[in-house]
């Protein structure tokens, strides 16, 4: 009980302090929750691939999680800056941004690419959510729809300053409440109340209800795999010829790399983060956006099964080589952890990634 006094005095003297909301400052004394150990949209468009019975032509089985994440959009790069009043978040992700390369987000297009007819619906209200989702359930045992973490009971949020954090999960009937898959710690239960809490009711860009139907056509899978591989090597290498080149791809890890140290620039970080707890929040923003090795081991485990399928041997090559860029961006990730690091250190690791990410999607290509 004292402890907890403590701590909501803390909270409070905070929250006079600077202004914010109680859940505002609460949040910097919180821990951000746990993410999932594989990409949530992989994972959850696979399960729900498998719920409506849509099947891999060429054995007949559900696809896995590794080629669902490849023909999403597979790895990327993206660092962007935004600056509010009183907030500047620093974005960094290492998937492919589908929303910026295909104006579509990751399930639609690999939906796209396998064929499969899709309906994103959105869940304005509590009532039309449920109507909408019940009667997905009636058609489909498990489907995908998208939640907000920062809604869901007990969660804090991914950090703070985070307004919403939407992620993609499955969900079946189980009793009369609902199990969840793909929140951090697995599977759960939770009310219907909720989870209709918790829905994804703004853009739709960022999902909804995910509605799968059947494909009329058995999908090229060998086809579509050699499309995406050339699509990733293309974004990686030569974004999409916009005014916003230098904040995708391998150019972006150069413009990282010079930013982490430029005094003049403005998004500078020595400007950008001119004290300890804007520094501390810019390396939180590293390993939230970066935490799985930037996704390079998914995109190794998509190469090796692509090296199968295709019956190319040099896949097998680069997914070992994706394997040990995995590592290396997990030790850069590590060292936003380790006390006394600096923004100069990251920037000392990153001139040998993006060289080393130049060479292996040149190989790809």
């Amino acid at each position: 009980m004292p402890r907890q006094k403590n701590f909501k005095k803390l909270v409070r003297d905070r929250a006079a302090k600077t202004g914010e909301s109680y859940t505002a400052a609460r949040a910097h004394f919180v821990a951000p929750p746990p993410r999932p150990a594989t990409d949530p949209d992989a994972a959850a468009l696979t399960r729900a691939l498998a719920a409506a019975g849509v099947l891999n032509p060429r054995d007949g089985k559900p696809f896995t999680e590794a080629l669902v994440f490849g023909l999403g959009g597979g790895i990327g790069f993206q660092y962007m800056v935004f600056a509010y009043q009183g907030w500047t978040s620093i974005a960094l992700d290492g998937r492919c941004n589908t929303l910026y390369f295909e104006r579509k987000g990751f399930i639609e297009n690999a939906c796209a690419r396998l064929g499969v007819p899709l309906q994103v619906q959105q869940l304005p209200s509590p009532e039309t959510a449920e109507k909408r989702l019940r009667a997905a359930l009636a058609a489909t045992p498990e489907v995908a729809l998208t939640l907000d973490l920062v809604k869901l009971p007990g969660h804090p949020g991914d950090g703070p300053y985070v307004p919403y954090l939407p992620s993609p999960v499955t969900v079946s009937e189980h009793g009369g409440d609902l199990a969840v898959t793909g929140l951090a710690g697995g599977r759960t239960t939770m009310s219907w109340a909720d989870l209709i809490d918790a829905r994804w009711s703004q853009h739709k860009k960022y999902g909804g209800l995910f509605r799968l139907g059947t494909p009329a056509n058995p999908p090229d899978v060998a086809a579509v795999t050699r499309d995406a591989i050339a699509r990733t090597a293309e974004c990686l290498l030569e974004p999409s010829k916009s005014s916003f080149d230098a904040n995708f791809g391998i150019p972006a890890i150069r413009k990282w790399a010079r930013l982490l140290t430029d005094e003049k620039d403005a998004k500078g970080w020595p400007k950008l983060c001119p004290d300890d707890e804007s520094r501390r929040l810019a390396m939180l923003s590293v390993s939230r956006g970066l935490g799985e090795a930037a996704s390079r081991p998914q995109f190794a485990a998509f190469l090796a099964q692509a090296a199968t399928l295709l019956g190319d041997a040099r896949l097998a090559g680069s997914a070992d080589t994706y394997d040990d860029l995995g590592r290396r961006w997990a030790k850069l990730v590590a060292l936003t952890g380790e006390p006394g690091t600096t923004a100069a250190d990251l920037a000392a690791l990153l001139p040998g990634l993006a060289d080393a990410e130049e060479a292996a999607a040149t190989a790809l290509r």
